[in-house]
């Protein structure tokens, strides 16, 4: 047995159908680009940070090394002055 379905009831669901569709179709349109420019920019992005942060590694580590080359030869010149010293030879 066939269940009963009011006349234009055909129409309805071809209507929610389309409308569906429509709604889907947009959806899509908008959230395809959207992700996709989002993910260009992240590896783009992921990219350009890891070499920002290696060349600012590089910087603090070429500072550390001045300023420790600097420290060891002002050691070393106080060194020399205390050899030179007539107070330290007997």
């Amino acid at each position: 047995m066939d269940s009963y379905q009011p006349p234009g009831s055909n129409r309805i669901s071809a209507a929610r159908s389309v409308s569906a569709r429509i709604v889907l179709f947009a959806l899509a349109a908008t959230l395809l680009p959207a992700l996709g420019l989002g993910g260009v920019s992240y590896f783009v992005n992921r990219d350009l940070l890891g070499a920002k942060i290696s060349q600012e590694l590089r910087s603090s580590a070429s500072f550390a090394a001045r300023e420790a080359d600097l420290w060891l030869k002002q050691r070393e010149h106080d060194a020399r002055l205390l050899a030179a010293a007539n107070v330290i030879q007997t």
